[in-house]
């Protein structure tokens, strides 16, 4: 068993995605605190899997992984594989390391690694409809996630590389800090450059 640690306000919206390009199925579960229970998901490899959850409480949360016994698809699966697996964490209602977005603005980065994520925000306001977008000429499988101020999911879209994945909002309700996580969609394990741009629609 694997165990990891991060410290959460309480409130915070915390996003855990797991990957894997084995055989093995990393199940990752978030205890609190006071080592309560707090939530938990599953990757059956190779995938990728991802929860987001609320903390209860401030302090140290702790994450174990084992290697979750399939036996519903796999009957000789009994928890016994090993594997690579790679997580990643981020605080979506005040997120960390996130390149600022600014609307009119377009930013040249790359997925250089497999199941990488970056992270980037922007401030809107209430009534705001804004465009990200996400554009590449390699293989990589352009992927953008959008969450609200609040960590919940707003939108998303993944297209086939080259080309470019396009995220368009309603009407945003809240001022605020948004999140955009840009991914490798398909596998996740393609690499390539790509540019990244936000614009105000109305």
């Amino acid at each position: 068993m694997d165990t990891y640690e991060f410290n959460a306000l309480q409130g915070d919206a915390v996003l855990v995605q797991v990957s894997t390009d084995t055989d093995v199925d990393p199940e990752f579960v978030i205890w609190g605190p006071s080592g309560d229970y707090i939530d938990s998901t599953i990757a059956y490899g190779p995938d990728t899997s991802a929860l987001v959850a609320e903390m209860p409480a401030t302090g140290t949360y702790t994450m174990t992984v084992v290697d979750n016994a399939d036996t519903i698809t796999n009957i000789e699966d009994h928890g016994q594989d090993t594997g690579n697996y790679w997580v990643f964490l981020q605080r979506l209602n005040d997120p960390k390391q996130a390149v600022q977005l600014g609307f009119g603005q377009t930013i040249s980065a790359s997925i250089s690694s497999a199941f990488e994520v970056d992270s980037y925000s922007f401030d809107a306001l209430e009534g705001d409809v804004v465009e990200v977008t996400m554009s590449t000429d390699t293989g990589l499988d352009p992927a953008l996630l959008l969450h609200a101020p609040d960590g919940s999911f707003l939108n998303g879209d993944e297209i086939p590389g080259p080309g470019t994945a396009s995220v368009d909002t309603d009407p945003l309700v809240a001022t605020g800090t948004y999140t955009v996580l840009a991914v490798s969609g398909g596998s996740g394990k393609e690499t390539g450059t790509y540019t990244i741009s936000l614009s105000l629609k109305a």
